[in-house]
């Protein structure tokens, strides 16, 4: 099944995407930062959040196994480093 989904990188502006259900958080962003649509950069440390379901998501696993659904808006915001 696909899901729309909005994506909002730390405060920049929002935009939306069509995923399969079944992909990966982790590959999602790859694409996304290939195509320079956020700035995610694999050594940096960040975090996605689920503003539907209030909490962190775990990236390795897929959409269906994190329980997104259409509709949702997905937050990435950087931790910084100590």
């Amino acid at each position: 099944m696909m899901l729309t989904l909005t994506i909002k990188e730390n405060e920049s502006k929002m935009f939306d995407i069509q995923v399969p259900s079944t992909q990966r958080i982790k590959d999602t962003l790859n694409v996304l930062m290939e195509n320079k649509l956020i700035h995610v950069i694999e050594h940096e440390m960040y975090q996605v959040f689920s503003t539907r379901a209030n909490r962190s998501l775990e990236i390795k696993k897929t959409y269906e196994e994190n329980y997104v659904f259409t509709a949702d808006i997905l937050t990435i915001t950087y931790r910084e480093e100590n």
